[in-house]
This record gives C-alpha cells, sequence and structure tokens, in this order.
C-alpha cells in the first residue's frame, strides 16, 4: 500500500527559522527514485552511500548539501521510502524521528 503525506513540519515554531539543521532518522533501507513527473517508476533502490540514507540521524541540509542526481533533478526529497519491517507484525512501530538539533529551553543557557 501507497499511502502519501506531504505534511512538513519546522520544529522550531518561527517562521523565520528553516528546517535544515533538523535532525532526521528514517527506518527504510530502500527509497524510489523518481522521474522528472515525480513519479516513481524505476523499483525500489538501497539508500546506502546515498543522501537518503537516514538509517543513522543527520541533519536535513547533510542531505541536500550534494550532487546526487536525484536530489538536483528534483529540487529536493520528496522520495517515497520503504520501511523496514522487523518481521513482528507490530502496526505501531517507529517509521521516523524528526529532532530540531541546536534546542534551547527557554531560560535555559546551558543547552
Amino acid at each position: 500500500m501507497n499511502i502519501t503525506n506531504h505534511s512538513y513540519f519546522n520544529l522550531s515554531g518561527e517562521e523565520n527559522e528553516d528546517v535544515l539543521s533538523h535532525e532526521m532518522t528514517i527506518y527504510a533501507d530502500r527509497f524510489g527514485p523518481v522521474d522528472a513527473d515525480m513519479i516513481p517508476r524505476q523499483g525500489w533502490h538501497t539508500v546506502k552511500n546515498t543522501p537518503f540514507d537516514f538509517r543513522q540521524s543527520k541533519t536535513i541540509r547533510e542531505a541536500l548539501e550534494t550532487s546526487y542526481h536525484q536530489i538536483l533533478n528534483n529540487q529536493g526529497i520528496d522520495h517515497p521510502f520503504m520501511l523496514n519491517d522487523n518481521g513482528s507484525g507490530d502496526q505501531n512501530k517507529k517509521a521516523a524521528i524528526l529532532k530540531r538539533s541546536n534546542f534551547k529551553k527557554k531560560n535555559d543557557s546551558t543547552n
């Protein structure tokens, strides 16, 4: 089943702050390359050694600052990811984590 959701989250809560420093983890070993019309027609490819490898947390900026053709041709990341199946049948397993890096709580100068 292919469920598409185009929600975008800015965890800073500030309109003038971008999301490039947000850290993301996606539990997926494969992604779907897309054509010029943003249609995934090329099957599933491994994320290994690509900017789409979010299996270990990294910033969105790290993924976008690349010469990788799927990022350049499509002006960013708007690709499907095939989530890993751990075989447990758990419908509530984590798909991804998004964190705001360099977060400082109000009135806290130590973070």
